[in-house]
């Protein structure tokens, strides 16, 4: 009987041990939820890079930026941004999209410095559906000219 109750206690122990490793390990998600939602913004910052590159003879630009698009898009669900503003991080994946249209029909982008700064604005609030749409509008004037 000794024995028994040695051996409920080691366990009971051991599984008191497991639960307050969990709750330490569950305590750090949020630096986790932190780097995630960094790479996030990297990643949509850094399409401005390959659209920078792109010019009337050489396209392949956007194939740098349709990658960082990809990653935004991977990314996008798993941000707190996707809680604050769902319809906004789900619609990053229709700029993948038009960078792959743009690129396929060979058609550089139209006001291509305000497509920047707009891309570089969003990068720092991945919420505003204001900035979104704009890069919207001008991503679809770019491919209907």
């Amino acid at each position: 009987m000794k024995n028994a109750t040695k051996i409920l206690s080691a366990v009971l122990i051991l599984l008191l041990l497991f639960n307050v490793y969990q709750l330490i390990k569950c305590s750090t998600s949020p630096y986790d939820q932190n780097s995630i939602d960094q790479n996030y913004k990297v990643e949509i910052g850094r399409i401005s890079g390959g659209i920078e590159d792109v010019n009337d003879i050489d396209y392949t630009g956007y194939l740098l930026a349709i990658e960082h698009a990809s990653k935004a898009s991977a990314l996008s669900q798993l941000t707190s941004y996707h809680k604050k503003s769902p319809d906004t991080t789900s619609r990053v994946s229709e700029i993948n999209v038009m960078l792959r249209d743009l690129h396929n029909n060979k058609k550089a982008p139209k006001n291509k410095e305000e497509l920047l700064n707009l891309i570089q604005k969003f990068s720092s609030d991945p919420t505003d559906q204001k900035i979104l749409n704009e890069i919207f509008v001008l991503l679809q004037e770019s491919l209907n000219s």
